[in-house]
C-alpha cells in the first residue's frame, strides 16, 4: 500500500509537516499498514471462489463470442 501511495503522491509524500501531531498520525498509519502487510491476505471463502470462477468462465465465453469461436 505504501508503494502505491508513493506512486500516486510522488514527491509530495515525503513532505511531512513539522507538526508533531501530524507526524504521530502518519506514524500510526504506517504502523497499521505494516501490520496489515504482515498479516497477509485472508483466504477466499468458498462463495468468493465460486463467484470468481463463474466470472472467469463468463469472460472466456465472451472472448470466444467476440472471436467467433466456441469450445
Amino acid at each position: 500500500m505504501e508503494r502505491i501511495a508513493r506512486e500516486v503522491l510522488g514527491p509530495t509524500m515525503s513532505q511531512l509537516s513539522d507538526d508533531p501531531e501530524i507526524r504521530a498520525a502518519w506514524a500510526r498509519k504506517l504502523e497499521m499498514l505494516e501490520e496489515m502487510e504482515a498479516k497477509g491476505r485472508k483466504p477466499a471463502t468458498e462463495e468468493q471462489i465460486k463467484i470468481w470462477q463463474a466470472w472467469g468462465e463468463s469472460e472466456i465465453r465472451r472472448i470466444e463470442r467476440e472471436r467467433g469461436t466456441t469450445t
